[in-house]
């Protein structure tokens, strides 16, 4: 119950937190289009307004001002876009900083600590950022990153977020950090530590079940499976960010065939059916997008296209599906791979995820 208290606590949180309960209204309405959801969306957007009105005054604590950014930025992914959840984060990132100095130290023994809860889910979201846009280095500064002395906290690297374990989100972090400072480093040290993320991401296995996980085999089966598709999406990332080799690397191509037989059973909403804000899809969204970026045969293109789809109706899952034919559109044409966040950044695009 701490967040729903902290939610309530303020004036920010509470006109956040009323902008996503009305959006969430608005896309659970049987009506799809018609007036009455209509106007719950556009009650959502006054709140939403309300929001950003009291960023300017508001003197809350800063778990207060995270919980209302994760409302605020879901707002922006559903109405926005791509681009609208950035300017949310770099408020976010103000607050941190503010509060917390210029690279805050975050050590996952503390994840499981509620006061914590929103600094990491914020520390999720930078590091998908960080992903997303080019040259782009990590706020905080995590302990227990690849190639680092092992947290004390190594026991919770199964802890899971938009179904990314911790464990595998610090190599995320790690190849992001990387390709910025390899740029200013001797070759010999980059692929040092280049090679430890990768022996991070081949050894990182999910945790072993509990009698309770196998109530549901079904559920658990699909947790499993989306934590494998991180894992292969962050040797993607590791190779095109670090080694910078192109999409017909044999470490590529194999992480793609992983990602594309490990999700060909992931259910597709049906179109007609919008229950809820987020849908299950959405938690591959990224491995989907990474997956896409190397996708070169037609059938490849095509699974990836229907699982960007199948992510919902929000916005900025419109937005990635968009990038990704753009990548391949322009691949094609120049007949090798591009540098997908280059052509992002040329082209005023931006892809996010949850």
């Amino acid at each position: 119950m701490r967040t729903g208290d902290v939610a309530a606590s303020h004036d920010l949180t509470r006109a956040a937190s009323m902008a996503m309960v009305l959006l969430y209204r608005a896309r659970s309405h049987p009506g799809g289009g018609d007036a009455a959801q209509q106007l719950l969306i556009k009650q959502s957007d006054h709140y939403f307004q309300q929001a950003v009105m009291h960023l300017e005054t508001a003197s809350i604590p800063l778990e207060a001002q995270l919980v209302a950014m994760a409302d605020m930025q879901l707002h922006q992914f559903d109405q926005a876009g791509a681009a609208g959840t950035y300017a949310i984060l770099l408020v976010g990132e103000f607050f941190v900083r503010e509060a917390l100095g210029k690279t805050p130290r975050l050590d996952y023994a503390t994840i499981l600590d509620p006061s914590t809860v929103s600094l990491w889910a914020f520390a999720y979201a930078d590091v998908l950022r960080t992903v997303c846009l080019p040259r782009q280095r990590c706020l905080f500064d995590f302990a227990g990153m690849p190639g680092a002395p092992p947290s004390p906290g190594a026991e919770h690297q199964n802890f899971t977020h938009i179904g990314l374990p911790v464990g595998l989100l610090l190599c995320f972090a790690a190849s992001s950090n990387l390709s910025i400072d390899s740029l200013s480093m001797p070759p010999d040290q980059v692929r040092a530590k280049a090679g430890a993320i990768e022996e991070a991401i081949r050894d990182w296995r999910p945790a072993l079940p509990d009698a309770g996980a196998l109530l549901d085999s079904s559920a658990y089966v699909d947790t499993t499976t989306t934590q494998e598709m991180w894992r292969q999406a962050a040797l993607i990332y590791l190779y095109q960010s670090v080694y910078r080799v192109g999409c017909l690397s044999l470490v590529i191509q194999s992480a793609l065939r992983q990602i594309l037989r490990l999700g060909a059973r992931q259910i597709v909403q049906p179109a007609d059916d919008v229950s809820g804000a987020v849908y299950a899809g959405s938690v591959r969204g990224c491995p989907w997008f990474l997956a896409a970026t190397v996708a070169v045969l037609p059938d490849d293109r095509e699974h990836c296209r229907q699982a960007l789809e199948a992510c919902g109706p929000q916005r900025v899952y419109r937005d990635n599906l968009d990038a990704a034919e753009r990548i391949w559109e322009v691949t094609d044409t120049a007949g090798w791979a591009v540098d997908w966040k280059d052509l992002m950044e040329k082209e005023g695009r931006f892809i996010a995820f949850l």
